[in-house]
């Protein structure tokens, strides 16, 4: 991210995109710039204005984009290719892309029933929020970090062994196959069967009913979870032990879930 100066914050929603926001604060200044929402002495995040603006999901979007320390002027930037240069072939290539959801959405007229039925999940919103991210395919496996000059390494930090994409990591490295195995459902060869991990979820989401949805759910935050820790912490996790934190991870939240409920009868 840029400076900031000269870019409105607040976006028309006919132009939505993943990274963009679709729910902007009614009583916010539509003229709001980035820069206003960056703590300059520290080129950080103003995080108390952020949390007065924005609901939780898109709090969490925001404080995810790194901030450059350079201050480099504000300038246009193409998404859809890693120069950020635009280029008749991408731009082509993202209209045809664009006009292939239209399509698959005309033949599939369940996706909002689809989408609906993720947010309305009873599971912790850190969850939710993994599995839009999954879906939309915007994790930040070191294959996409590589792709945005970010990163050199794009080996998966649990093997070692092979690009990390959102589908290697989740569902076809060692630790994740052996995790799918030994799971109540013994899920097994997902990378035969699917092309990706977001054609594998949503063929989930047409199999199984919501209770089973929500642990699924939790095994892939778990896994989730422990790349990060291997990566920011150094800490290595056996399979059972990931299977024991998706568990752990439900049952507090039923546990408080119930606690409140409780509360509200009383």
């Amino acid at each position: 991210m840029c400076e900031g100066a000269y870019i409105v914050f607040q976006v028309n929603e006919s132009l939505c995109h993943i990274w963009l926001l679709s729910f902007p604060n009614q009583l916010v200044d539509e003229e709001i710039k980035v820069s206003e929402l960056i703590d300059q002495r520290t080129m950080t995040w103003n995080d108390v204005k952020i949390i007065e603006i924005f609901p939780p999901y898109e709090r969490e979007l925001i404080l995810s984009i790194p901030l450059s320390y350079r201050r480099p002027n504000d300038k246009q930037v193409w998404f859809f290719n890693r120069h950020g240069h635009y280029l008749v072939k991408s731009g082509y290539r993202m209209a045809q892309s664009l006009l292939d959801l239209q399509v698959a959405g005309s033949s599939s007229c369940n996706m909002m029933a689809f989408w609906k039925r993720i947010w309305h999940l009873e599971l912790p919103r850190k969850v939710i929020l993994f599995l839009w991210k999954t879906l939309n395919g915007i994790l930040p496996t070191r294959q996409a970090l590589v792709y945005r000059s970010i990163l050199y390494e794009s080996n998966c930090p649990s093997c070692d062994n092979k690009l990390e994409t959102d589908f290697y990591c989740l569902c076809c490295c060692p630790l994740a196959r052996v995790v799918w195995h030994f799971c109540k459902w013994g899920f097994t060869n997902i990378e035969v069967l699917f092309s990706s991990v977001q054609d594998w979820i949503f063929y989930i989401f047409q199999i199984m009913e919501n209770e089973e949805i929500k642990e699924i759910g939790c095994f892939l935050w778990a896994l989730w979870k422990v790349r990060n820790l291997k990566i920011f912490q150094g800490k290595s996790f056996e399979p059972l032990q990931v299977i024991e934190l998706a568990g752990n991870l439900l049952e507090q939240y039923r546990l408080v879930k119930g606690v409140r409920s409780r509360r509200r009868i009383l």
